[in-house]
């Protein structure tokens, strides 16, 4: 996906707009263009790019014939800390920049939509209420529970 990204997107985007398909065809493959283009799309391809290629390496050096124990819990545990060395902010800000690249958008999706009010209970204000901007609730939602979710699954 990460390589071909931009042969997708062209590819969708032609079908499209192509009268040679039905308008369902030509309706569903403008949304996908357009969910691909979102820059939180684009930023989960890069990321997850990253993590995949770095699970293949070790599972291709897990699968060799002369790999022993020791070597397989060394193995884990490098690729634990890959993953630990992924979950910082500037680690983030190269997955986006590199997204913003490939997508050429600049924004998160919240940020251009029109802020929601808040049904609050009665008693309650809305200064009690933290509301973080769509990047940092992406970073805390998405990338740093990605993380921690597959560095559970490893231990």
């Amino acid at each position: 996906m990460y390589k071909c990204y931009k042969s997708i997107t062209t590819a969708l985007l032609e079908i499209g707009t192509s009268t040679k398909n039905s308008k369902e065809e030509q309706l569903e493959a403008k949304q996908l263009s357009q969910k691909l283009k979102s820059l939180e799309m684009t930023l989960m391809i890069c990321f997850w790019n990253e993590i995949l290629i770095k699970f293949q390496d070790i599972s291709k050096i897990l699968q060799g014939e002369n790999v022993d124990l020791d070597q397989t819990v060394n193995l884990y545990e490098m690729l634990e800390s890959c993953l630990m060395s992924l979950r910082n902010e500037e680690q983030f800000s190269t997955f986006e920049s590199k997204a913003k690249s490939m997508c050429g958008s600049q924004h998160y999706k919240k940020d251009t939509q029109r802020k929601r009010k808040l049904k609050l209970p009665y008693g309650e204000s809305e200064k009690e209420h933290t509301e973080f901007n769509r990047r940092k609730s992406f970073i805390t939602n998405n990338y740093y529970s990605s993380i921690d979710t597959l560095k559970s699954h490893l231990a």
